[in-house]
């Protein structure tokens, strides 16, 4: 199957270059084909922690509208109150 591509560009430090090609040269692979590889296995290595961030931002959202202002029967928002007098009120 054919997938179309494009061209990708991006610096690199010389000598990491040069010792990429080496090794992609000694096991006979080309460039091209080792970072694709590389790629894709850094896609499905996110994908649980990107889940796991999606699901607990999901319950936040839901946790927030659970406390919306309609369910305290005021009109204001929650307030919260602090002491910047070492606990004197």
């Amino acid at each position: 199957m054919n997938q179309s591509s494009v061209l990708v560009n991006f610096n690199v430090p010389n000598s990491t270059k040069h010792r990429f090609d080496k090794v992609c040269h000694l096991t006979g692979r080309t460039r091209t084909s080792v970072l694709v590889e590389l790629m894709n296995g850094y896609i499905l290595s996110q994908s649980d922690h990107l889940n796991l961030l999606s699901s607990r931002l999901d319950q936040i959202d839901q946790a927030l509208a659970s406390t919306d202002t309609r369910s305290t029967g005021y009109d204001e928002p929650l307030a919260f109150f602090s002491s910047h007098d070492e606990g004197n009120w």
